[in-house]
């Protein structure tokens, strides 16, 4: 991995002008999205002003939704997405507004902004599926995940096609480092300080430097950075895939594969989601008036995958894979160890809250046990689980209360909650409807 950019390089780069930046009605919403004490009122007002951000805005919000009715509103979409993603969604749209086209004839900006969007998609809907980062601000930090390589088109025009054209001529060799070699600094590295400049958290723009050489990341496998960094990661070979020649699509299958058993994803779980980003994408290029091709057989793809031996290249780029929890006597299949979830057990039965808890730390699970309700929403805050098992059947009232409670929140929002139930009376469907996940009848087994 290149080295850092030297911060006054990026001084002097910002100091030019030429830097891709928002503009128009999109600076104004950034800069009242920052204000935390700004009525949802007052910036709907503003977010009015730009009707085709308006379409994007709610079509976002109703992406991050799940069994509810469909968002029509700004404020509606305001409530569900939150400043922060709004704030990071201005300034992706408006960048895809304005840098349409250039001066770089080897860089392909309707492409760049397409295969953007892809990635945008997958982020979201791998970030649902792990809730290892919050499905919101996901869709913003795909969309602008490669925001360095149309900086370095944007500035060096002449210079950066001779590397695109160098990349192109030399098939496996690292972008970063024909950029290197020419331009003294690196998309990764340019488009990771441009999100700092503009205020996008570390554990964000940190991932976008890194996602193409992980094991130069300095953060732990067990933090959300490298959590982060994997969305990114297996989304770019997503978007990949959507525009590679048939000759290399199982190869890039293989790699989705892999990677997504990384992040606890089996093999049909990717392609379910490969078939919602597909689709997703023809609407969202639609609305953005950008070309979507047809996507590859996704499902073919997979079985063919399997019979791709990895490369040596491929292994070392690769985590290594999760060990295994087997058990000497048992012949069901074995659970994989995962690392980097948190879980909240809340079970006022001593020995069912503990033996819970047990089996999830089992499998690497930070599992934090809690007897009642009392005070959970702001233990969630202290812990921040990925995961929360709820008694569902000793109190239902409280407990649907508390859900909705959840789910009115951020944090809430993307917690996976599973119910354990009694039985399937109307009690239990009534508190499990109230936004639970999902739910487990008891008895329950490991």
């Amino acid at each position: 991995m290149p080295a850092s950019l030297d911060l006054n390089r990026f001084a002097q780069l910002k100091a030019t002008g030429h830097l891709p930046s928002p503009r128009g009605v999109a600076v104004a919403i950034m800069r009242m999205a920052q204000d935390e004490t700004v009525s949802l009122v007052e910036l709907a007002r503003v977010i009015k002003g730009d009707p085709a951000f308006v379409g994007r805005l709610i079509k976002a919000a109703n992406g991050l939704l799940v069994r509810q009715r469909a968002i029509v509103s700004v404020s509606e979409a305001l409530m569900v997405v939150g400043l922060a993603a709004v704030r990071a969604m201005v300034l992706g749209f408006s960048l895809l507004s304005n840098y349409r086209k250039g001066n770089c004839l080897g860089f392909d900006y309707m492409r760049f902004w397409s295969s953007s969007i892809v990635m945008a998609i997958a982020m979201q809907t791998f970030a649902t599926r792990t809730r290892q980062i919050a499905a919101d601000e996901a869709f913003s930090v795909g969309l602008l995940a490669r925001i360095g390589e149309l900086a370095l088109a944007t500035v060096y025009p002449s210079k950066y096609a001779h590397v695109l054209a160098d990349a192109a001529a030399k098939p496996g060799a690292d972008l970063c480092e024909l950029e290197q070699q020419t331009l003294a600094l690196t998309h990764a590295d340019l488009g990771g300080a441009m999100l700092a400049d503009w205020g996008v958290p570390r554990v964000f723009n940190l991932p976008v430097r890194f996602y193409e050489h992980p094991a130069a990341a300095p953060v732990s496998n067990e933090s959300r950075e490298a959590a982060a960094m994997q969305c990114l990661s297996l989304s770019r070979i997503v978007a990949d895939l959507c525009f590679a020649e048939p000759a290399a699509q199982a190869d890039l299958m293989a790699r989705a594969v892999r990677q997504a058993a990384q992040m606890g994803c089996p093999r049909e779980a990717l392609l379910v989601d490969c078939g919602e980003i597909a689709k997703q994408w023809k609407e969202w290029a639609k609305l953005l008036q950008l070309e979507a091709t047809d996507t590859p057989p996704f499902e073919m793809l997979s079985v063919e995958s399997t019979h791709k031996p990895e490369t040596r290249h491929e292994i070392s780029e690769s985590a290594p894979s999760a060990p295994e929890v087997r058990s000497p006597t048992s012949s069901v299949s074995p659970l994989p160890v995962v690392s980097g979830l948190r879980a909240m057990v809340v079970e006022r039965a001593g020995n069912e809250r503990v033996r819970l808890a047990k089996a999830l730390r089992g499998i690497g699970v930070d599992a934090h046990e809690f007897v009642d309700l009392g005070g959970v929403l702001e233990k969630v805050l202290d812990v921040q689980p990925h995961i929360m098992v709820l008694n569902g059947s000793d109190d239902p009232g409280h407990v649907g209360r508390l859900i909705k409670a959840l789910r009115a929140s951020r944090i809430g929002r993307s917690i996976y909650v599973l119910l354990l139930l009694s039985g399937d009376d109307e009690a239990s469907i009534a508190v499990f409807e109230s936004g639970a996940d999902d739910y487990l009848v008891k008895p329950i087994s490991s």
